[in-house]
């Protein structure tokens, strides 16, 4: 396991700002006599005083790390980190000691979300206040605005890039179209990011219910299921799936097609395939925050509320639910996680022997724990054939982890304040608040696993 935060030292920060706390005094009573306030003299070194300290405040704030919620792990094992004051860090391969923190020249952007290829292609997105997307090609020493948007409201939540064709997709909240209704925002991609055409509204973006949203807590609010290119016809197709939160948080299957070399309306053709219920409490905060599924295998989504963390679900709705597979309903988790979550993780790729090994096999002795997965009367190797994933989800009260692909979920021993979590090939990555970033490996991962467990049971 191992473990970065921020390393406490001396900050020339805080030490300038203290001084320039006790300089700004005389030169606020100055600025006070140019606005004609002298003649009443509490008032003006009230307002000396109150400059004085928004002053320290700005420099003090400086040194405050960034959150983190973007979170991509390349195919050549690279890993890419965004987050707030425009940071993004980069490891070439997660072995690597250090990361690299690159200059994205937007330090006051709040880049929630990252998409990378491989160690030198990335792009990165901002939510608000005039979104941008960046992209480098050069792994972060420099930098291209491929797409900005200034319109009032707008709030880009979520961006995926298959890699093997260069189809992706960007989603954001709804925002006012040409007719006055709402619709979610819509960004389509051929070319790895490095342009964007904005997609045309329908049905297929169409809000169910007037909160329905989504959350840009981890990213992971929009899945690609499948895209394709058919070079003979300049035709570019992508099969996706989105949920968030609204009355009744709601997962949309969705196709669309696009045509390079026509012009116009016929263009496009964006097919809503379905539309059902995600099973998950509903109202304004309320819904999903996180999925993972694909074409084939199981489905997880997680959430609740950011601002009832401690609320695990009741007869008033569920904060976690599992599907067996993309056209299977959804339906809510037998054992919840432990709170609201903000980022699940899923992995299908890792063998059974390899889930017994590091997480039952050191304590298959431990009847009561053993039982408590798995049931009672039953042998090893019947264990052993019900192991088929790990799932893995995080939030700011705790994380979890579910080997039954999101129908009972167990607490892990992890710090509080994550928002994110990734899988790579030896564990979890996982990403929050205040710079926080752990490597937690299976054989700790279990470790975490099972000292929850003793510690519930104690």
């Amino acid at each position: 396991m191992v473990r970065f935060r921020p390393i406490p030292q001396k900050n020339p920060l805080k030490i300038k700002g203290f001084f320039v706390f006790i300089l700004y005094l005389p030169y606020s009573t100055i600025i006070m006599v140019k606005l004609r306030v002298q003649h009443n003299r509490n008032l003006k070194w009230f307002a000396a005083i109150v400059l004085s300290i928004i002053t320290f405040n700005i420099l003090h704030g400086q040194s405050k790390p960034s959150h983190y919620r973007g979170l991509s792990i390349a195919n050549d094992n690279s890993l890419w980190i965004s987050g707030t004051k425009g940071v993004v860090l980069k490891k070439d391969q997660i072995q690597q000691a250090q990361f690299d923190t690159l200059k994205t020249g937007y330090p006051r952007k709040d880049f929630r979300d990252i998409w990378a290829m491989d160690q030198k292609v990335a792009v990165a997105m901002s939510i608000s206040d005039s979104a941008v997307v960046i992209k480098t090609t050069d792994g972060g020493k420099s930098w291209q605005q491929v797409y900005s948007n200034n319109e009032k409201g707008i709030f880009l939540d979520v961006i995926e890039i298959d890699p093997c064709t260069g189809i992706g997709l960007i989603l954001g909240d709804p925002m006012k179209g040409d007719d006055s209704r709402k619709y979610f925002k819509g960004l389509f991609t051929t070319d790895y990011g490095s342009t964007w055409l904005e997609m045309p509204n329908g049905t297929w973006n169409t809000p169910l219910d007037t909160i329905e949203s989504f959350f840009a807590a981890s990213g992971k609010s929009l899945r690609l299921l499948n895209t394709e290119i058919h070079r003979q016809k300049n035709k570019y197709v992508a099969d996706f799936v989105f949920g968030g939160g609204g009355s009744n948080p709601t997962f949309h299957m969705v196709q669309v097609k696009f045509f390079k070399n026509i012009k116009g309306e016929n263009q496009w053709k964006i097919i809503e395939v379905e539309t059902k219920s995600l099973q998950l409490k509903g109202g304004e905060g309320w819904g999903c925050y996180s999925m993972e599924i694909g074409m084939v295998g199981p489905g997880v989504a997680v959430g609740g509320n950011y601002g009832k963390v401690s609320f695990i679900g009741d007869s008033t709705g569920a904060i976690a639910s599992f599907t067996e597979g993309v056209f299977k309903k959804w339906q809510p988790s037998i054992l919840p996680p432990n709170g609201y979550r903000s980022g699940v993780c899923l992995n299908t790729d890792i063998s059974s022997d390899s889930i017994w090994r590091y997480f039952f096999e050191q304590h298959s002795d431990n009847i009561t724990f053993t039982q408590c997965v798995f049931g009672s009367n039953m042998s090893f190797p019947e264990m052993k054939k019900k192991l088929k994933s790990v799932s893995v989800c995080t939030g700011t009260n705790g994380s979890d982890i579910s080997f039954d692909g999101g129908r009972k979920w167990y607490p892990l021993a992890i710090g509080m304040g994550y928002n994110s979590c990734e899988f790579y090939s030896g564990g979890v990555v996982f990403v929050g608040n205040k710079g926080a970033i752990e490597f937690v490996d299976f054989a700790e991962l279990g470790k975490r696993f099972y000292s929850a467990f003793t510690s519930s049971k104690s």
